[in-house]
């Protein structure tokens, strides 16, 4: 019985086949191709953890493949997964990488990456469970050991790093489309906070102070003076708790 899709486990060896097809006007060349990203080494071995296998540069990214299962050795454009002038979308290539490669015209002088495959050794990434974390419900942007890191010409940055820290570097946030209020400095504001509540203390024991020199002595205001220290204390003691406590985030943190 003949399996397809999901169910077909095992694969038809393309050497075997284009052999059983070629005849007089067979086109036999291969126009797309499976590869591991490798480089030959200095003892001539097919290296398939040397970085030399990935060179960057302005124009482009270069990358050694060995095709499969032909064993030939290309030198192929890798786009990341979108290239072009406007928008970029770059992910990382490592040796080892199994790839599909695209073949123009089923010639080797320009081929091209087309996709970075899973394999067994590459697998799908999984929760605490042993789960896969991508439900085929959803788009997923998952990075396994490297940041991801969004960008924009005018400066605009979103930095989502493997420690947890994502940091947002933009010439203005707004959190909501009638964003209109700014944002308390926190760090700013409970110091000069601080600075005026210690006045404030001081200001209230030298009045505590004097409150008790006086009492007893007549005040033209009629308030008598032994009413006003207990309301100092709680004014004092109020401050002392306000004080007391951090209410500054260790999480967020903004400019």
């Amino acid at each position: 019985m003949i399996k397809f899709g999901t169910a077909a486990h095992t694969g038809l060896d393309a050497r075997k086949m284009g052999a059983a097809l070629a005849g007089p006007g067979m086109d036999t060349r291969a126009w797309v191709s499976l590869g591991t990203v490798a480089v030959v080494n200095d003892e001539g071995v097919m290296d398939y953890a040397d970085q030399h296998a990935v060179a960057l540069d302005p124009d482009g990214i270069s990358v050694d493949v060995e095709l499969d299962p032909s064993g030939d050795l290309v030198t192929c454009q890798y786009l990341g997964i979108q290239g072009g002038r406007d928008v970029q979308v770059m992910a990382p290539i490592r040796p080892g990488d199994s790839v599909v490669v695209g073949l123009p015209e089923g010639e080797m002088h320009f081929p091209v990456i087309l996709a970075i495959l899973n394999s067994t050794s590459f697998r799908l990434p999984m929760d605490a469970q042993r789960r896969t974390i991508f439900d085929n419900a959803r788009l997923l942007v998952f990075a396994e050991t490297v940041p991801v890191d969004i960008r924009t010409r005018g400066g605009g940055r979103v930095l989502v790093e493997q420690s947890g820290v994502v940091t947002v570097g933009a010439t203005g946030i707004k959190l909501g489309a009638n964003a209109a209020e700014a944002l308390v400095k926190g760090t700013s504001y409970r110091a000069a906070q601080g600075n005026l509540d210690t006045a404030l203390g001081v200001m209230l024991t030298a009045l505590s102070a004097y409150v008790t020199a006086i009492q007893g002595v007549a005040d033209p205001t009629g308030v008598a003076t032994g009413d006003v220290l207990p309301a100092i204390a709680v004014m004092q003691s109020a401050i002392s708790s306000f004080e007391g406590q951090s209410y500054l985030s260790t999480l967020s943190k903004t400019e």
